[in-house]
């Protein structure tokens, strides 16, 4: 058997298999940590901050449905041919079923969301996150490339849903992508058609 040599502070080592791990940057060990996620928002709760989003938009209806909703989490990533990737993420903690982004200078770490609409029209999309960046100004963007729509708002500390209601112009597939300045942590995305 043939063993790899792997170069570990200019020093190179031989392991005794392949099962050994040498650790090249340790200034930043952590492991992960249970977190709580934000409770779930009502249909209530869902159901006014779409009605403010979409006021003059589209004429307003007494009634409101969500239809078939589709949840997405670190755990579970796809749904039929809707997927979500993360971009640049310093954690993922499976186990915990979160994903912790820290901005680094360079990159702003996203996610990617490939949406396979079944059909054009407006949908909810309910991220619940955890700002961590405490006294720092954090700031989410959520873009949809497919309907020229991008939409910016403050986040406060701590545990929270961020709303975002855009019109998704066709059926299949449309790119979402959503990101944050600061420390954040990525619990769950809900998304939902409005009828």
């Amino acid at each position: 058997m043939i063993l790899p040599i792997v170069v570990a502070a200019g020093l190179a080592v031989a392991p005794a298999s392949y099962a050994q791990i040498v650790k090249l940057d340790t200034k930043r060990i952590t492991a992960p940590r249970a977190v709580t996620a934000p409770p779930s928002l009502s249909t209530t709760q869902k159901i006014s901050v779409v009605k403010a989003a979409l006021k003059g938009k589209v004429p307003e209806t007494k009634t409101m449905n969500f239809v078939s909703p589709i949840k997405l989490d670190t755990q579970h990533q796809f749904s039929g041919k809707t997927q979500m990737l993360f971009d640049w993420p310093s954690e993922v903690a499976g186990v915990y079923n979160y994903t912790y982004f820290d901005q680094a200078k360079s990159v702003e770490p996203r996610i990617r969301l490939f949406l396979d609409a079944p059909t054009p029209g407006f949908y909810l999309f309910d991220f619940a996150v955890d700002n961590e960046s405490a006294g720092y100004p954090a700031q989410m963007t959520f873009i949809n490339l497919f309907g020229s729509d991008k939409q910016e708002r403050p986040m406060s500390n701590g545990p929270q849903h961020q709303l975002f209601v855009t019109n998704v112009p066709k059926a299949g597939e449309n790119l979402i992508v959503f990101s944050s300045t600061g420390s954040w942590r990525f619990h769950s995305l809900e998304i939902s058609k409005l009828q």
